[in-house]
């Protein structure tokens, strides 16, 4: 049984797309899918079409692989006993997360830039 919602036996695709839990998490994050899951799908069936369709929607399999990611670990803390985070606040948490994950990635690109540029400038 799932120990997320406790409605329906516990799947890798019921736990990351058709747990009430999951799709609020999803529909709070802003992501949507450009394609129907299907329940008989595991997950690398869905990675593999969303890899489909990265040149359309950058970032779309770093965003669901962060995501989910945070699903699963959400649903080990209250698989052992951990506090579960309730869907508002676990949403939340996932897209600062992302948000942070963001500006960082700039942060260092834009730092990689200066050193680079630095490095031809100086170069004699």
């Amino acid at each position: 049984m799932c120990v997320v919602c406790g409605e329906q036996v516990e799947t890798i695709s019921h736990l990351f797309w058709f747990c009430d839990h999951a799709k609020e998490v999803w529909s709070s994050c802003k992501l949507s899918f450009p394609f129907e899951i299907f329940p008989s799908w595991d997950y690398m069936d869905v990675i593999w079409h969303l890899q489909k369709w990265e040149e359309a929607r950058p970032e779309i399999v770093e965003r669901t692989v962060m995501i989910s990611g945070g699903i699963w670990k959400n649903r080990n803390e209250a698989r052992h006993g951990d506090t579960f985070i309730s869907y508002p606040t676990f949403s939340n948490f996932v897209i600062l997360n992302n948000l942070l994950k963001e500006r960082s990635l700039r942060i260092y690109n834009r730092r990689s830039l200066m050193r680079r540029e630095m490095h031809v400038t100086f170069k004699f």
